[in-house]
C-alpha cells in the first residue's frame, strides 16, 4: 500500500473479486472455444464425408445412423464431424459403444473416447480395442464402461 492511501473497503474488495471471477470465466470460455476449434483443425475430428467413405456409406446413411445413436457428431457450422477413432474401428464396435453413451452431449461422448480409463488399463478406448479391431469380449467391456459412464454422467 502507498503511504497515506486508504485500504480498499470491503465492498470494493468484493467488487474486485467479482470482476476477477468474471474475467476468469470469460477467459475459461475463450480457452474452451479455442480448444474446440483445435479439435477440428488438428484432425481429432474428421468430416462426416471422410467417415462415410471409410465405412462405405452414403452421407444419408451416416446421418441416419447418427439419428439412431449409433454414432455422434459435433457440429462446426452446418458440417458434422466425428472422432478420428471411428476411422480405425469397425462400425459394429463404434455403434455399440455410442448406443451405450446416447443421451449424453456430443462433447461428453468425445471425452469418453479421447481420455484414458483405469478400467481399460489406463488406455483410451481405441488403444484398448486395438486400432485394427477387437474381439467381442473387449467390446463388451468397453460397452459396459460406457453404460456406467453414461449412468454416472446422468446422475443415475
Amino acid at each position: 500500500m502507498v503511504d497515506g492511501a486508504r485500504p480498499p473497503s470491503r465492498l470494493t474488495a468484493m467488487r474486485q473479486a467479482s470482476v476477477e471471477r468474471q474475467g476468469g470465466y470469460a477467459a475459461a470460455v475463450a480457452r474452451g472455444a479455442a480448444a474446440r476449434e483445435q479439435w477440428f483443425t488438428s484432425g481429432e475430428l474428421v468430416p462426416a464425408s471422410v467417415l462415410a467413405e471409410r465405412w462405405k456409406l452414403t452421407a444419408r446413411a451416416l446421418g441416419a445412423a447418427a439419428k439412431r445413436g449409433e454414432v455422434f457428431a459435433l457440429l462446426r457450422g452446418r458440417r458434422r464431424y466425428h472422432p478420428s477413432e471411428f476411422l480405425t474401428l469397425g462400425r459394429d464396435a463404434v455403434s455399440g459403444i455410442c448406443l451405450a453413451l446416447s443421451g449424453l452431449s456430443p462433447e461428453t461422448q468425445l471425452v469418453f473416447w479421447k481420455r484414458t480409463h483405469g478400467a481399460l488399463g489406463g488406455k483410451t478406448v481405441c488403444d484398448f480395442l486395438g486400432r485394427s479391431g477387437a474381439g467381442e469380449e473387449q467390446v463388451r467391456r468397453v460397452v459396459a464402461l460406457a453404460q456406467a459412464w453414461a449412468a454416472e454422467s446422468n446422475g443415475r
